[in-house]
């Protein structure tokens, strides 16, 4: 799962931390809970292409990952099709029912967001073609 920003998707052997109410203990990557469910979802969805030899690379079962995780060996699982991943912040959202929800800006974004909106420059009026003087 490489992207730029070294953020990952993965297990944690601190299971308590996924009861808390602030669950923001990370520094950068994502405690994902279930994460073997998640694996056998992801890896087993579609079909694998076959490899450059022309071999079909084996399904990803829910039973073929858990003997590679009990392995305890370090193995590339490649998923069937991409799957982007999209990590959202906000500190408020909408609700189903209407309302807003607010949450606590722990990373301190909003006074940034705010600025900015605050200071969109207006588009300045495009000229009329009297206005234009021709030059010689």
């Amino acid at each position: 799962m490489y992207n730029p920003h070294n953020i990952y998707l993965h297990d944690t052997t601190a299971k308590t931390l996924f009861d808390a109410k602030a669950r923001a203990y990370s520094h950068g990557c994502i405690r994902t809970e279930h994460v073997l469910l998640l694996a056998e979802r992801l890896l087993g969805e579609g079909t694998y292409p076959p490899a450059a030899d022309g071999t079909v690379p084996a399904a990803w079962t829910p039973e073929r990952v858990k003997e590679t995780v009990a392995s305890k060996k370090t193995v590339q699982a490649n998923f069937p099709k991409p799957l982007p991943v999209y990590i959202v912040y906000m500190s408020s959202a909408a609700l189903q029912d209407g309302s807003i929800k607010d949450y606590a800006d722990i990373y301190k974004k909003d006074g940034k967001v705010i600025a900015a909106l605050n200071n969109v420059a207006t588009p300045a009026p495009s000229a009329k073609p009297e206005d234009k003087v021709a030059s010689r």
